[in-house]
């Protein structure tokens, strides 16, 4: 393989690196407004182990349906992030139109964004700083 050809992969990776640096930042810099919407506690705390400190609410974990659970959830803004697997993006779009059903803003776009940059390589949320670490060196 040429250098060139090196060097483009390289710089390629590392604007994907960069756009889920972006991504994350603008969860980091979520109000008291917003609620991350994530599927387990291993997802909970792979955010914060990333540096999200705002409210990030599970919901697989707890009593009663989905949408019960949904419905302690007290934000005025939604942030879907699910896992990016099959199971996941069932959740994140059964989510969404179950909040938006309700009238509630739900908002999918920083998942998307993270789910075009990582794609195949991270399956899970609790993967991004594994990711990231692995392509930070």
């Amino acid at each position: 393989m040429t250098e060139v050809r090196r060097r483009r992969r390289g710089s390629k990776e590392e604007r994907r690196l960069e756009e889920v640096e972006r991504a994350l930042s603008s969860i980091r810099q979520l109000d008291s407004e917003n609620c991350i919407l994530v599927e387990g506690t291993r997802d909970r705390e792979a955010l914060r182990a990333l540096g999200v400190v705002g409210s990030i609410a599970c919901l697989k974990h707890g009593r009663g349906s989905i949408s019960e659970r949904l419905g302690r959830v007290d934000a005025k803004n939604l942030i879907i992030l699910m896992d990016f697997d099959p199971e996941g993006q069932y959740l994140a779009k059964l989510l969404y139109r179950l909040l938006t059903t309700r009238g509630r803003i739900a908002d999918l776009s920083t998942w998307r964004r993270l789910k075009s940059y990582i794609g195949k390589d991270v399956r899970d949320i609790e993967g991004l700083a594994a990711y990231i670490s692995r392509r930070s060196i």
